[in-house]
Parts: C-alpha cells; structure tokens; sequence
C-alpha cells in the first residue's frame, strides 16, 4: 500500500516537474525573443554587424562537418552533466530549471537577433541550420531538466532506494546522450547540406 502511495506520489511529481519545465522553457524562450528590442542602440549595431558578416559568409561557408559534430555533441554533452551532476546534490532542483531557462533564452535571443538583421536570411536560416537539431535538443534538454530536478527531490525527501534509483538516473541520461549525438549529427551532417542546397537554388 505504502509503495503503491509512494509511487503515485512521485508520477504525480513527474507531471508537475514536466508542466514546469515546459512553462521555464517556454518563457524563457518568448523572454529570448523579445529581448533584443531592449537593447540600447550602439549594442543593436555592433549584433546586427556580427549577423550582416555571418550572412554575407554564409553563400561560400565550407563546413568540416565532422569537426562541427564533435563540437555540438562536446557543448550538448557539457550540458547534459551539468544537469546529471545538479540531480545528486540538495540544489539540483533550482540549478535544473535555471539552465533549462539560460538555454531556452539564449535559443530565443539567437533566433531572434537573426530575424531582425535580415527577416528573409534570418527566416531561412533559422529553419534549415538551427531548428532541425534543435527539435531533437529541446525534448532532451526537457527531459535533462525533469529528471534532474525529480532525483535531486527524491534525494532531498529521502524516499529512495539510491542504488537502484541512481543506476537508473545514470541510465536515462545515456539515452539523453545518444539522442544528443543525433542532433550533433544533423547539425554538423544535414544542416549544412540543407543551407548548401537552399544557396545553390539561389544561384
């Protein structure tokens, strides 16, 4: 009865800690959005040079699509520990939502800021070198963020059976990492290719 009581506690747990972190992603990425229109002028000029200078590379950019995988999957995995090592200590709750929400954010800034520097550009290429990743990175940083922060709640409760619970923590984060090796894959793979095609049909 107890454990029957005990788990029930912890899906409900799970639901709550997901409907939270969709809500800290979501907000977070809408916040990314709207934050370069609050940004002072000489700091909108010097991005919207930056953006202008990426534009203009992009036509001739030759992408080491290998170097630019294991570059990905080196940040996405930096990520992952990050939140995996937040789940064992007392403050993984707080540490998971706030690096769901720095990553939503600065996804939402990135779109953003690309938008306004050339909205045709910026439209182009946020749909074929950024989005398509990013629909596999954003469900495994979500999942990253529940996960996390639910083992650091069980931890902080005590209501854990830590080496079984630990080993499959340590489990579902693997199956977060091969996930991630995939989206390193389409962003160093078929993103590319995707943006050679589109400039190819404009020449």
């Amino acid at each position: 009865m107890f454990g029957g009581m005990l788990k029930g506690k912890l899906n409900s747990l799970s639901i709550k800690s997901m409907k939270v972190a969709l809500g800290v992603l979501v907000s977070a990425f809408l916040v990314g959005l709207v934050s370069p229109f609050y940004l002072t002028n000489a700091s909108y000029s010097a991005v919207l040079e930056i953006v202008n200078n990426i534009f203009a590379a992009l036509p001739n950019l030759e992408v080491n699509s290998a170097a630019e995988t294991k570059a990905a999957l080196c940040a996405n995995s930096v990520l992952l520990l990050i939140w995996y090592v937040a789940g064992m200590s007392l403050i993984g709750v707080v540490l998971a939502y706030i690096l769901l929400a720095l990553r939503s954010f600065v996804l939402g800034f990135c779109l953003s800021i690309l938008i306004m520097g050339d909205a045709a550009y910026g439209i182009v290429l946020s749909l074929l070198a950024i989005l398509p990743q990013h629909l596999l990175l954003l469900p495994i940083f979500l999942f990253a963020c529940v996960f996390s922060a639910k083992f650091s709640y069980e931890l902080i409760c005590g209501n854990v059976d830590l080496k079984n619970s630990l080993f499959i923590y340590s489990m579902i984060f693997v199956v977060l990492w091969f996930f991630a090796v995939l989206a390193a894959c389409f962003q160093g793979y078929i993103s590319p290719k995707l943006l050679a095609m589109f400039f190819g049909f404009l020449a």
